[in-house]
């Protein structure tokens, strides 16, 4: 009988030392459908760091899994990971299928205006001409703005350079691009205003129900480590834009 119960503790010790099963997080590096224009790498590599510095704080164990895009999805569905970093718009009909963690990083569009402007909402421009890509979400943004005048183009390098030489009063583009440009070219002649224009962007999604202690974890471990000053170091490290929003 003794050694029952020695058996039956060594058992009960062990399990409770086994180490959690990591959680799966697919990961592609490509971010299709986002246009980064070369920053690829540095949101793969700050999601990354993302994922270890969450993974610390909350003590939960992360596999990162890298797939293709059209994999990410499907791959979810077939349950071969417990989440996926994507930047599927939280829609309602997504959210009846997934759930969707806090924003990491924005990727929607910003405002780029003149470095010395004074004005700095949509709202408050008037008749002023402001730049878009036609047919894009952006357009729909400044319709918001009946007041202002849509002017459309094809390459953003075109409209930000009309933009420097005063031809308009703004650009409405994607946050990151528009990081890289200003720091590229037109460091002291642009800046961009305000928060994101829309709330696109970077999250951990998961199947509806089936990993809410994934998505809970997560947007806990992300308050902490804004909390904490390491998702600034890392939005520096990696140059992934944010910092540069005025």
């Amino acid at each position: 009988m003794r050694r029952i119960f020695i058996c039956l503790a060594c058992l009960l010790v062990g399990c409770g030392s086994m180490a959690k099963s990591p959680y799966r997080i697919a990961v592609d590096p490509s971010w299709y459908p986002l246009d980064l224009m070369g920053k690829e790498a540095n949101v793969y590599a700050f999601s990354s760091d993302i994922l270890k510095a969450i993974s610390k704080k909350e003590g939960i164990p992360i596999d990162r899994v890298n797939v293709s895009w059209d994999d990410t999805l499907e791959g979810l569905q077939k349950d071969l990971y417990d989440g996926v970093l994507s930047p599927l718009p939280p829609y309602n009909f997504n959210r009846a299928k997934y759930d969707f963690s806090d924003l990491y990083l924005p990727t929607g569009y910003v405002l780029v205006i003149p470095a010395r402007s004074s004005v700095k909402q949509l709202k408050k421009m008037q008749d002023a001409e402001i730049a878009v890509q036609k047919d894009s979400e952006a357009e729909r943004i400044l319709d918001l703005y009946p007041s202002t005048i849509p002017r459309f183009y094809v390459s953003p390098s075109v409209a930000l350079d009309k933009l420097a030489k005063g031809e308009y009063k703004g650009v409405i583009m994607n946050v990151i691009p528009a990081v890289s440009f200003i720091e590229d070219k037109y460091a002291d002649q642009l800046k961009i205003s305000g928060d994101p224009l829309n709330d696109a962007g970077l999250r951990l999604i998961s199947i509806k129900g089936k990993r809410s202690e994934l998505i809970e974890q997560f947007n806990e471990g992300l308050k902490k480590i804004k909390r904490d000053g390491t998702f600034d170091k890392l939005v520096e490290k990696w140059n992934v834009g944010i910092a540069a929003i005025d």
